[in-house]
């Protein structure tokens, strides 16, 4: 199993820490967004850019309102208010990093209270700073990374409209929050006695009612980010790259193409197949063993969110955003370190060697990001499979339809969401 390490101090709040110690967080929120903001400016950005053309597209349409084409209709219309304060290019860099900011800000602060651990927020800071110091202020991410932590901190508490909510929001904007539904479903049903079939009614009827509400504003758009995801090619940073480069290393190509650099490799059609297959079992199987009480809600949640990055033909950098929350909610794993720390080799650095290298005569390709990229996809499969062996290791929860049990010893140490309140009490996260 990954080792722990730990944070010193209490893991829970109790009120009497020292006022420097209330303000860390604070302060290391600020630290984030200084430093984040200067790599901003630095490095070249191309998908601030692509956010501030979208952005203007939206606010001056005539007509049809123009919405991206591979993300959701909500991101189009955070583009369009960033683009309405500031439309030059300098001006929406500062002003979306400033916007990232303020919901890293929201994110550590409402997860603080939500999971009654102050130290939740220093490890998620850290994981953050490990894997994405260069692009989290300039990715839209953390937007859907908050939404799916206030989900699954509501469905750790019990409160499951407020996590259908949050969640449904997240998707409204990346489509991944919606991966948590059946865990909540699954979660709720075994807490209640009851299939919440009644809020799976509801989030139908509200997604169908924006869809109409976009294709009547703009039409034959519903689809279009279906569309581009089914269209794109092999990442060069996912795991079906690295399977790919391992299966054949000699001769690949790569192409730029759907604003990234894609892998051109032998027999991809088979291995991208053989990983769908692999990432529908794995998901059905963590949904079954949830629904027999061997995983808590968190734990669910996690599982299903990495599963689904390994197994996408697609795993950029800020992939990694959407996981940090949740491993947050642990003490800190040295394989989940390494594995965001590796995500900073992949981009920006080994991005910055395979463009260099070419000045200097020597013609590497893709290579130096596969290579980086192979290393962290096998330290994060590694650290993940431990990780998830040692939660199935732990008692059990076996309820009453109605009632709350409270957690075995075996379970301090995780946020269960089928007793959320009675462990938190017991400030179940160390």
């Amino acid at each position: 199993m990954s080792p722990e390490l730990s944070l010193p101090g209490p893991a829970v709040d109790d009120g009497q820490q020292a006022p420097s110690r209330r303000l860390l967080p604070v302060a290391a929120v600020g630290a984030f967004v200084v430093v984040g903001l200067v790599v901003q400016l630095r490095l070249p950005q191309s998908d601030l850019e692509v956010y501030r053309r979208y952005g203007l597209a939206t606010l001056h349409s005539r007509g049809a309102i123009a919405l991206p084409r591979e993300y959701p209709a909500a991101a189009g219309v955070v583009f369009a208010l960033v683009a309405l304060v500031a439309p030059s290019a300098t001006g929406f860099t500062v002003a979306f990093g400033l916007a990232m900011g303020a919901v890293l800000a929201a994110l550590v602060a409402a997860g603080g209270q939500l999971f009654a651990d102050r130290r939740w927020g220093l490890r998620t800071l850290l994981y953050l700073t490990a894997a994405a110091i260069a692009i989290a202020l300039g990715r839209y991410d953390l937007l859907a990374a908050l939404a799916a932590t206030l989900a699954v901190g509501l469905a750790s508490r019990g409160r499951w409209g407020g996590a259908w909510v949050a969640a449904v929001i997240g998707a409204a904007l990346k489509i991944f929050p919606v991966l948590l539904l059946p865990g909540f479903f699954v979660a709720e049903w075994r807490s209640t006695g009851r299939p919440p079939w009644r809020r799976v009614a509801v989030t139908v009827a509200v997604g169908a009612a924006g869809a109409g509400v976009q294709n009547a504003l703009s039409p034959g758009t519903l689809l279009t980010p279906l569309v581009y995801e089914l269209r794109r090619g092999v990442e060069v940073e996912s795991l079906a790259a690295s399977i790919t480069a391992l299966v054949h290393p000699f001769g690949l190509g790569w192409h730029f193409a759907f604003g990234s650099m894609e892998l051109i490799g032998p027999h991809q059609a088979v291995i991208t197949t053989v990983l769908t297959v692999a990432e529908l079992a794995c998901l059905l199987a963590v949904w079954v063993l949830a629904w027999r009480g061997r995983l808590s809600v968190p734990a669910v949640a996690l599982a299903v969110l990495t599963v689904a990055i390994l197994g996408d033909r697609v795993f950029s950098a800020q992939y990694l955003i959407w996981l940090v929350p949740l491993w947050a909610l642990w003490p800190l794993r040295a394989g989940w370190v390494a594995s965001a720390a590796l995500t900073t080799m992949v981009f920006p650095l080994s991005f910055v060697l395979a463009f260099w290298l070419p000045s200097l005569g020597v013609q590497a390709g893709p290579y130096p990001v596969l290579a980086f990229a192979a290393v962290r996809n096998a330290v994060l499969i590694w650290a993940s499979i431990a990780w998830f062996v040692g939660e199935l290791r732990r008692e059990p929860v076996r309820l009453v339809p109605g009632r709350q049990a409270r957690p075995s010893p075996a379970l301090r140490g995780s946020c269960n969401a089928s007793v959320p309140t009675t462990l938190l009490d017991e400030g179940g996260i160390s």
